[in-house]
């Protein structure tokens, strides 16, 4: 076999398997997604794009940062 059938016959492919994969690596990529596809469709030019993805996520990883703090906090009182 050669090519992408030789990668599925030798276990390659199945080493990237999703179910082995954390969650919480899912959510760097999405973020940064989503805060560009948010910024372009209010802006036009390419830096302020750019400019405003990278403030966004930001902002989003923060929230969800202070989140994560705040319930680690309160399930190590319980």
């Amino acid at each position: 076999m050669s090519g992408f059938a030789g990668l599925l016959g030798s276990g390659v492919v199945a080493a990237i398997n999703p179910n082995n994969v954390p969650t919480y690596w899912f959510i760097l990529p999405l973020v940064i997604a989503m805060s560009c596809v948010y910024s372009a469709s209010r802006h036009e030019s390419l830096r302020k794009i750019a400019t405003q993805s990278v403030r966004l996520a930001g902002m989003i990883l923060g929230v969800l940062f202070l989140a994560m703090a705040f319930l680690l906090v309160l399930n190590t009182q319980v």
